[in-house]
This record gives structure tokens, C-alpha cells and sequence, in this order.
């Protein structure tokens, strides 16, 4: 029987051992990525025009079909604004719910739990281990 001291690499030349390429996940992740990058040049550009519409509006020479026009616009940017923010943050939010829900009920299970120690450690100073052990863990019924 012939022993073979040979390595072979069927990796990619020059790739470091161990280290990964990027991988894409799934084809929405490069849409959705182009998606919010989108949605935040808008918003940059809508702030910038809005700012330099202001900066050269004398509002007191506007009639007020004209003011109510420019509030009406103001108003519908603001708005896409918003829808634009909001869609974009679904699953920030969608982990913020999470979040919020698990840790409350990981910091109740603990409260619980400090609770019982505590209240075992006060009845096994007052009335001993014995009893701290029937109130605490009472023994179960067999059937």
C-alpha cells in the first residue's frame, strides 16, 4: 500500500485558508440595498430643495393662493418623506418588537427567580431548612 504525502487546495489562488467570499444571500438583498440607498438620496434632495426654497421665499409678497400652494407642497414632501423612512425601516422595527418583548419577559423570569431565592433564604433564617424546603418545593403527590 502506496502512502501519499501530497496537500491539494481546491480553493481559489491566492485566497487566504478559511476565509469566506462574500456570498450574496438572495437577489432581493441587492435590490432592497439599491432601494434604501434610493430612498435616502430623495430625501437628501428634497431637504436641500427645501431649504433653498425657503432661503429664497419672501413669504409676506406671496397672495394667498400662492402661500397655500407652497403649504400644500411643503406638506406633500414632508409626507413622502415619511412613507419613504417608514419603509425602509420595517425590519429595524420588526427586531426593536422583538427585542422589547423577550427582554420582557427574560427580566420577569429572573424577577421571579431572585424572588423565590430570596424568600427561601428568609424562611430557612426564621424557621429553618426544613421548612423552607416544604414551603418552597413541597413535595408532590403520588399518583
Amino acid at each position: 500500500m502506496k502512502v501519499y504525502n501530497e496537500l491539494y487546495h481546491y480553493g481559489i489562488p491566492g485566497m487566504k485558508w478559511g476565509v469566506r467570499r462574500f456570498q450574496k444571500y438572495s437577489s432581493n438583498f441587492k435590490t432592497r440595498r439599491l432601494e434604501k440607498k434610493k430612498a435616502k438620496a430623495q430625501i437628501k434632495k428634497i431637504n436641500k430643495y427645501q431649504r433653498k426654497r425657503a432661503a429664497n421665499t419672501d413669504i409676506s409678497k406671496l397672495s394667498n393662493n400662492e402661500l397655500r400652494e407652497l403649504n400644500d407642497r411643503i406638506r406633500n414632501e414632508n409626507q413622502y418623506k415619511d412613507n419613504i423612512k417608514s419603509s425602509s425601516n420595517r425590519g429595524k422595527q420588526a427586531v426593536t418588537d422583538v427585542l422589547k418583548t423577550s427582554g420582557k419577559q427574560v427580566a420577569t423570569a429572573v424577577a421571579v427567580g431572585v424572588g423565590i431565592y430570596y424568600s427561601k433564604k428568609l424562611v430557612e433564617k426564621y424557621l429553618g431548612s426544613d421548612a423552607s424546603n416544604l414551603i418552597i418545593h413541597p413535595k408532590q403527590k403520588k399518583k
